[in-house]
C-alpha cells in the first residue's frame, strides 16, 4: 500500500479540454470528395454509421487530417433545403467550392469558421470528372457552359461564344464528360464521349490565350497537332 495526499480537484486538462469534442465522439465517417483549406480537410456527401447525408460537409480541427467529429460542431451546410446532393469539393487558397448538382456554392474559410460569399445557379456538376484545378484557377464544365474561378471573381467563359445547340457536353452520371489539364500547353481538355454524332469529340480551351476549339476525334488531333508542332519548332 501506498500512503498519501488524495487527489480532491480534476486535472485541469482533459480529452475533452484539449480536442474539442467528447472522448466517445465518432471521428470515422465514409464521404464521397474532400478538399484541403486553411490545413482543415473538408469532406462532403456522407455517411456516418448507417446515415446518409448528401448534402452535408463535415471539417476536421487544423492538422488533424484524419479525425471528423460527429459532435454537431463540425458540420457546414449549406443550403440543406435544396434537395441537392454534394458531387465535388475543391479549394482555392482560402477558398472552397461545393459543388452540388444544380448548384456551385463559393466559401470563405477564417480562422474563424466558414461563410457563403456566393450562389451561382446553374453551375453545378453532375460528376466529380467535370472539374480540374490548374494553375490559372479552378475550370469546370456543365450543360449551361465553361466556367473559371481564379480566386477572386467567376468568368462565365462560353456565354458570349456559343449557342445552347453549339455547346453540346450531354452530362451524364452513367458515361461523365472528362476535364483534363495539360499543364504543358496550359490547356483544357474536355472530352464528351457520350455526345451523340461525335467520334471521342470535346473541347480545347487554351487558358493562357481564352480560345475554345471544338474537335472530334479529340486526343488524336491534340496530340498530333501540338505535339508534332512542338517538336518541329525545337
Amino acid at each position: 500500500r501506498i500512503l498519501g495526499d488524495s487527489i480532491n480537484l480534476l486535472p485541469l486538462l482533459s480529452y475533452e479540454s484539449e480536442n474539442g469534442y467528447k472522448g466517445d465522439t465518432n471521428l470515422a465517417a465514409m464521404y464521397k470528395t474532400s478538399a484541403i483549406v486553411e490545413r482543415k480537410v473538408y469532406i462532403g456527401n456522407l455517411k456516418i454509421g448507417e446515415r446518409t447525408y448528401p448534402d452535408r460537409m463535415i471539417r476536421t480541427d487544423a492538422d488533424r487530417f484524419d479525425s471528423f467529429p460527429d459532435d454537431g460542431t463540425h458540420y457546414i451546410d449549406v443550403a440543406t433545403s435544396d434537395g441537392d446532393s454534394i458531387t465535388k469539393l475543391e479549394s482555392l487558397g482560402n477558398k472552397l467550392i461545393q459543388f452540388k448538382k444544380k448548384t456551385a456554392y463559393l466559401i470563405t474559410v477564417t480562422s474563424e469558421g466558414e461563410e457563403l460569399e456566393a450562389t451561382w445557379v446553374g453551375a453545378g456538376v453532375l460528376s466529380p470528372s467535370q472539374v480540374v484545378k490548374t494553375k490559372n484557377g479552378i475550370v469546370w464544365v456543365n450543360n449551361n457552359g465553361l466556367y473559371v474561378y481564379n480566386g477572386e471573381e467567376l468568368q462565365y467563359v462560353t456565354e458570349d461564344r456559343f449557342s445552347s445547340s453549339e455547346w453540346s457536353i450531354n452530362e451524364n452520371e452513367e458515361t461523365p464528360v472528362l476535364v483534363g489539364h495539360d499543364e504543358k500547353s496550359n490547356k483544357v481538355i474536355i472530352q464528351t464521349l457520350n455526345t451523340a454524332g461525335t467520334n471521342s469529340g470535346g473541347f480545347i480551351y487554351d487558358l493562357s490565350t481564352g480560345a475554345i476549339t471544338q474537335s472530334q476525334k479529340l486526343f488524336n488531333w491534340y496530340m498530333t497537332d501540338f505535339y508534332e508542332g512542338t517538336a518541329s519548332d525545337t
